[in-house]
């Protein structure tokens, strides 16, 4: 069973193949290493979030407690002190699979940048609303973080943080959301350009 999960996961960095969400979370897992080798004591860097948050968070009903419990040494520890904060979305699109965007918060301009490869007339609502239901999740974890840690600074509002969707190209292969989202996360440590080559 396990071979066979693992198996699957490989398979899906194959071309034509839509990226896996352990793949997503894999480097969401690297890339936050790399913030923790960078950190100055600061905690002025980038927080990539893993992408079973908005299942655990909107299908489960994972309290912002029980996120902490789990995620906090690998994710969170720093995450309400961050700069930007990214977040994997997914839109279960039935036959059609699984498309993957970005929802990218950035703490100083008090802005949730909603990044699409292929935005849909259809889907734009839902989309749109799962981010918000996220913002409001992320919102209860920040406040919370702030308690544990005993911060004297105001936690980030960020349900008061207004959303914009930034234009950016489009995908050419109905399978690329996942790449363009790895994409994505690795250039937000260092560009707030959201540009890639089609």
């Amino acid at each position: 069973m396990m071979k066979s999960y693992i198996r699957q996961t490989v398979w899906s960095l194959c071309p034509e193949s839509s990226v896996d969400a352990d793949v997503i979370t894999a480097l969401a897992c690297h890339l936050t290493l790399d913030e923790v080798k960078r950190d100055t004591g600061l905690g002025r860097g980038v927080c990539f979030l893993p992408t079973e948050l908005q299942d655990m968070a909107v299908n489960y009903g994972m309290t912002s407690a029980k996120a902490l419990e789990l995620y906090d040494t690998k994710f969170l520890s720093k995450a309400h002190n961050c700069r930007k904060v990214c977040l994997p979305m997914k839109d279960m699109m039935n036959d059609e699979g699984i498309h993957w965007y970005l929802a990218i918060i950035l703490m100083d301009q008090k802005q949730v940048h909603i990044l699409d490869s292929c935005p849909s007339k259809e889907r734009q609502t839902i989309r749109t609303n799962a981010v918000h239901t996220m913002i409001e999740f992320l919102n209860d974890l920040f406040d919370a973080l702030h308690k544990e840690v005993q911060s004297t600074c105001a936690p980030p509002h960020i349900k008061e943080f207004s959303l914009t969707t930034p234009e950016v190209p489009t995908q050419r292969h109905k399978n690329d959301s996942g790449i363009w989202v790895c994409v994505w996360m690795m250039g937000s440590t260092w560009d707030d350009n959201y540009y890639i080559w089609p």
